[in-house]
């Protein structure tokens, strides 16, 4: 990728990017699509380490985040409101919101504590179960490793935009445009007007994909 070509980090303001969380994701990849997915071979010192070259992935939700970390004035004020509700509350999503939270500020060690705090309490909760496999993707390596993982839970939740999201924007970072560009055409089709199926729409243009599921 060349080096203007490369999205810029700065772009995407660090509470904006948790209380729009999808519209972030949208600023931060479209730049990522758009250069082709090419295919070149990954030098082997990648395999362990996150890339240089693309702003880090989180984990993507289909809802908005409490109103109350939404009107928090930084990105840490609202790791602080989301962790107080978790605890309040202590609700499967309300772990769910902390950890995609601090997911986003690369504090991965303890948004895998809080998605795995929502599967004690809910062993079938599925944005959790993602957002392990989005932490893990964090590398090259892990990005192998939880690519065939999110097919699977695909396959178990077709009617899911939050799973065929977040499997697009693993299948963007692995360079494989055929995957992308079904999972944002799932997207799509389960729900076109939602922000999910808004931005998947916007990622495939982009990256002059073909959208038709037929």
């Amino acid at each position: 990728m060349s080096e203007a070509s490369q999205p810029d980090r700065r772009v995407v303001p660090a509470r904006v990017a948790i209380a729009l969380g999808v519209w972030a994701v949208l600023v931060a990849l479209v730049a990522v699509v758009a250069s082709g997915l090419t295919n070149d071979p990954r030098p082997a010192e990648r395999a362990s380490a996150p890339d240089p070259n693309l702003p880090p992935l989180t984990l993507t939700l289909d809802r908005d985040l409490p109103a109350e970390a939404v009107a928090a004035a930084s990105a840490a004020k609202q790791v602080d409101v989301l962790q107080n509700l978790a605890i309040e509350r202590n609700t499967p999503q309300a772990w769910v919101d902390l950890g995609a939270a601090r997911h986003y500020q690369q504090d991965y060690a303890g948004a895998i504590l809080d998605y795995r705090r929502a599967l004690a309490l809910d062993p079938n909760r599925l944005d959790a179960q993602v957002g392990l496999l989005i932490v893990d993707a964090a590398t090259v390596s892990g990005r192998d490793r939880s690519a065939p993982l999110l097919a699977k839970l695909a396959t178990r939740h077709p009617q899911s935009q939050l799973v065929a999201f977040n499997q697009g924007m693993v299948a963007v970072y692995r360079e494989d445009r055929e995957t992308a560009n079904a999972a944002f055409a799932k997207v799509q089709a389960i729900d076109p007007a939602s922000p999910l199926g808004k931005v998947a729409e916007r990622l495939t243009t982009a990256a002059g994909g073909n959208t038709n599921t037929k």
